[in-house]
Protein backbone atom coordinates (compact mmCIF):
# COMPACT_ATOMS: atom_id res chain seq x y z
CA UNK A 1 0.00 0.00 0.00
CA UNK A 2 1.07 3.11 -0.94
CA UNK A 3 0.91 6.96 0.02
CA UNK A 4 0.94 10.41 -1.59
CA UNK A 5 4.24 11.50 -1.93
CA UNK A 6 3.56 14.00 -4.94
CA UNK A 7 1.20 16.77 -5.18
CA UNK A 8 -2.31 15.56 -6.10
CA UNK A 9 -3.04 17.19 -9.87
CA UNK A 10 -5.80 19.18 -10.65
CA UNK A 11 -7.52 19.72 -13.96
CA UNK A 12 -7.93 17.16 -16.78
CA UNK A 13 -4.84 15.29 -18.20
CA UNK A 14 -2.62 15.92 -21.30
CA UNK A 15 -1.33 13.16 -23.06
CA UNK A 16 2.36 12.48 -21.89
CA UNK A 17 5.01 10.33 -23.10
CA UNK A 18 6.09 9.37 -19.53
CA UNK A 19 2.75 8.18 -18.16
CA UNK A 20 1.14 4.87 -18.95
CA UNK A 21 -1.74 3.46 -18.57
CA UNK A 22 -2.41 0.53 -16.38
CA UNK A 23 -3.19 -3.03 -16.79
CA UNK A 24 -7.05 -3.99 -17.19
CA UNK A 25 -7.41 -5.39 -13.49
CA UNK A 26 -8.59 -8.75 -12.45
CA UNK A 27 -12.17 -9.74 -12.59
CA UNK A 28 -11.64 -11.31 -9.22
CA UNK A 29 -12.69 -9.41 -6.04
CA UNK A 30 -9.69 -7.50 -4.61
CA UNK A 31 -9.33 -7.17 -0.66
CA UNK A 32 -9.37 -3.75 1.05
CA UNK A 33 -5.13 -2.71 1.54
CA UNK A 34 -4.18 -1.42 4.87
CA UNK A 35 -4.08 2.03 4.06
CA UNK A 36 -7.65 2.63 3.02
CA UNK A 37 -10.78 2.14 5.27
CA UNK A 38 -14.20 1.72 4.27
CA UNK A 39 -17.11 3.17 5.64
CA UNK A 40 -20.58 2.49 3.95
CA UNK A 41 -23.30 4.92 3.98
CA UNK A 42 -27.14 4.73 3.50
CA UNK A 43 -27.11 5.56 0.02
CA UNK A 44 -23.46 5.22 -1.04
CA UNK A 45 -19.81 4.72 0.66
CA UNK A 46 -16.60 6.40 2.13
CA UNK A 47 -13.30 5.80 1.16
CA UNK A 48 -10.58 7.39 3.63
CA UNK A 49 -6.79 6.95 1.96
CA UNK A 50 -3.64 7.09 4.46
CA UNK A 51 -0.94 8.98 3.08
CA UNK A 52 1.43 7.72 5.58
CA UNK A 53 4.22 5.04 4.76
CA UNK A 54 7.61 4.00 6.50
CA UNK A 55 9.36 6.07 3.89
CA UNK A 56 8.12 9.16 4.79
CA UNK A 57 10.86 9.09 8.28
CA UNK A 58 13.64 9.20 5.38
CA UNK A 59 11.46 12.80 4.12
CA UNK A 60 12.18 13.40 8.31
CA UNK A 61 15.88 13.19 8.34
CA UNK A 62 15.96 15.20 5.05
CA UNK A 63 13.81 17.99 6.41
CA UNK A 64 15.60 18.00 9.78
CA UNK A 65 18.69 18.68 7.92
CA UNK A 66 18.14 21.04 5.48
CA UNK A 67 16.07 22.85 7.87
CA UNK A 68 19.29 22.74 10.35
CA UNK A 69 21.15 24.49 7.38
CA UNK A 70 19.12 27.04 6.50
CA UNK A 71 18.36 28.07 10.59
CA UNK A 72 22.68 28.18 11.19
CA UNK A 73 22.79 30.65 7.56
CA UNK A 74 19.68 32.78 9.16
CA UNK A 75 21.37 33.05 12.21
CA UNK A 76 24.46 33.92 11.60
CA UNK A 77 23.36 36.54 9.33
CA UNK A 78 21.29 38.15 12.35
CA UNK A 79 24.23 38.10 14.13
CA UNK A 80 26.32 39.92 11.61
CA UNK A 81 23.49 42.52 10.64
CA UNK A 82 23.51 41.59 7.51
CA UNK A 83 21.75 43.88 4.99
CA UNK A 84 18.42 43.54 3.88
CA UNK A 85 19.43 42.85 0.22
CA UNK A 86 21.41 39.97 0.86
CA UNK A 87 18.09 38.20 2.21
CA UNK A 88 16.39 38.54 -0.79
CA UNK A 89 18.27 35.51 -2.77
CA UNK A 90 18.46 33.52 0.89
CA UNK A 91 14.78 33.29 1.37
CA UNK A 92 14.10 31.23 -1.12
CA UNK A 93 15.85 28.35 0.97
CA UNK A 94 13.53 29.95 3.99
CA UNK A 95 10.18 29.20 1.48
CA UNK A 96 11.65 26.09 0.58
CA UNK A 97 12.55 24.69 4.04
CA UNK A 98 8.92 25.85 5.21
CA UNK A 99 7.44 23.93 2.39
CA UNK A 100 9.37 20.79 3.27
CA UNK A 101 7.78 21.04 6.65
CA UNK A 102 4.30 21.24 5.61
CA UNK A 103 4.56 18.22 3.24
CA UNK A 104 6.29 16.40 5.72
CA UNK A 105 3.64 16.91 8.19
CA UNK A 106 1.13 16.26 6.07
CA UNK A 107 2.79 12.90 4.97
CA UNK A 108 2.27 11.76 8.65
CA UNK A 109 -1.24 13.76 9.41
CA UNK A 110 -2.90 13.82 5.97
CA UNK A 111 -5.60 11.42 4.44
CA UNK A 112 -7.81 11.08 1.19
CA UNK A 113 -11.54 10.94 1.57
CA UNK A 114 -13.25 9.92 -1.39
CA UNK A 115 -17.60 10.06 -1.31
CA UNK A 116 -19.86 8.54 -3.65
CA UNK A 117 -23.62 8.47 -3.24
CA UNK A 118 -26.19 8.29 -5.99
CA UNK A 119 -25.30 12.15 -6.15
CA UNK A 120 -22.39 13.05 -5.53
CA UNK A 121 -18.52 11.77 -6.38
CA UNK A 122 -16.30 13.95 -3.76
CA UNK A 123 -12.69 14.38 -2.83
CA UNK A 124 -11.04 16.11 -0.42
CA UNK A 125 -7.64 16.07 1.60
CA UNK A 126 -7.18 17.30 5.07
CA UNK A 127 -6.69 17.98 8.15
CA UNK A 128 -3.48 20.17 6.39
CA UNK A 129 -5.29 22.16 3.55
CA UNK A 130 -3.90 20.50 -0.02
CA UNK A 131 -4.97 20.80 -3.64
CA UNK A 132 -6.65 18.77 -5.58
CA UNK A 133 -10.41 18.77 -4.19
CA UNK A 134 -13.29 17.07 -6.50
CA UNK A 135 -17.06 17.78 -6.84
CA UNK A 136 -18.88 15.84 -9.17
CA UNK A 137 -22.32 14.76 -10.19
CA UNK A 138 -22.33 10.91 -10.05
CA UNK A 139 -24.38 11.05 -12.88
CA UNK A 140 -22.11 12.61 -15.12
CA UNK A 141 -19.11 9.62 -14.49
CA UNK A 142 -19.09 6.57 -16.74
CA UNK A 143 -15.93 5.00 -16.31
CA UNK A 144 -13.16 4.67 -13.19
CA UNK A 145 -9.94 3.61 -14.19
CA UNK A 146 -6.29 3.42 -12.81
CA UNK A 147 -3.54 5.05 -14.96
CA UNK A 148 -0.02 4.30 -13.94
CA UNK A 149 3.71 6.57 -13.84
CA UNK A 150 6.98 5.80 -14.04
CA UNK A 151 8.05 6.52 -11.09
CA UNK A 152 11.60 6.20 -11.34
CA UNK A 153 13.35 7.53 -14.50
CA UNK A 154 16.50 4.93 -13.85
CA UNK A 155 14.32 2.31 -13.23
CA UNK A 156 11.80 1.45 -16.15
CA UNK A 157 9.71 -1.33 -14.08
CA UNK A 158 9.07 0.32 -11.09
CA UNK A 159 5.26 2.67 -11.75
CA UNK A 160 3.29 5.04 -9.54
CA UNK A 161 -0.80 4.08 -9.80
CA UNK A 162 -3.21 7.33 -9.92
CA UNK A 163 -6.61 7.31 -10.00
CA UNK A 164 -9.08 8.79 -12.68
CA UNK A 165 -12.80 9.33 -13.30
CA UNK A 166 -14.24 9.48 -17.05
CA UNK A 167 -17.27 11.57 -17.54
CA UNK A 168 -19.76 11.84 -20.20
CA UNK A 169 -18.41 14.97 -22.05
CA UNK A 170 -14.93 13.07 -22.22
CA UNK A 171 -12.90 14.69 -19.68
CA UNK A 172 -10.97 12.81 -17.36
CA UNK A 173 -10.68 14.11 -14.16
CA UNK A 174 -7.60 12.81 -11.77
CA UNK A 175 -9.19 11.96 -8.20
CA UNK A 176 -6.34 10.38 -6.51
CA UNK A 177 -2.07 11.28 -7.30
CA UNK A 178 0.83 9.68 -5.59
CA UNK A 179 3.12 7.00 -4.48
CA UNK A 180 0.50 4.28 -5.07
CA UNK A 181 0.52 0.97 -5.45
CA UNK A 182 -1.93 -1.34 -7.99
CA UNK A 183 -3.57 -2.71 -5.79
CA UNK A 184 -4.99 0.41 -3.86
CA UNK A 185 -5.86 2.25 -7.14
CA UNK A 186 -7.42 -1.02 -8.34
CA UNK A 187 -9.64 -1.38 -4.88
CA UNK A 188 -10.89 1.86 -5.23
CA UNK A 189 -11.18 1.90 -8.85
CA UNK A 190 -13.44 -1.59 -8.61
CA UNK A 191 -15.34 -0.18 -5.18
CA UNK A 192 -16.38 3.40 -6.90
CA UNK A 193 -17.48 1.17 -9.80
CA UNK A 194 -20.16 -0.73 -7.85
CA UNK A 195 -20.92 2.04 -5.48
CA UNK A 196 -21.71 4.47 -8.91
CA UNK A 197 -23.42 1.31 -10.38
CA UNK A 198 -20.75 1.47 -13.14
CA UNK A 199 -20.77 -1.71 -15.34
CA UNK A 200 -17.59 -3.42 -14.12
CA UNK A 201 -15.98 -4.35 -17.33
CA UNK A 202 -16.05 -0.41 -18.74
CA UNK A 203 -14.37 0.28 -15.23
CA UNK A 204 -11.68 -2.38 -16.26
CA UNK A 205 -11.58 -1.81 -19.57
CA UNK A 206 -11.15 2.00 -19.74
CA UNK A 207 -7.50 2.66 -19.59
CA UNK A 208 -7.42 1.20 -22.24
CA UNK A 209 -10.21 2.74 -24.39
CA UNK A 210 -8.86 6.25 -23.23
CA UNK A 211 -5.64 5.50 -24.17
CA UNK A 212 -7.08 4.74 -27.63
CA UNK A 213 -9.05 8.12 -28.21
CA UNK A 214 -6.02 9.56 -27.56
CA UNK A 215 -3.97 7.76 -29.77
CA UNK A 216 -6.75 8.37 -32.62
Amino acid sequence: CGAVTALPGSGSAAASTSVEHARPAPRHVLAEPACVDTRELSDGAEFTVKWYKPLAWLVVGFMVVFDAIVYVVYARLIEDRTPWVAWVPLSVFGIAALALSYFTVAMFTNTTRITATREHLGVRHGPLPWPGRRALASADVVRVYTRRRASDPDDPARFDHDLWVELRDEREIRLLRGAFDAQTTGFLEQELARTLRLPREAAQDSSTVAHARRSG
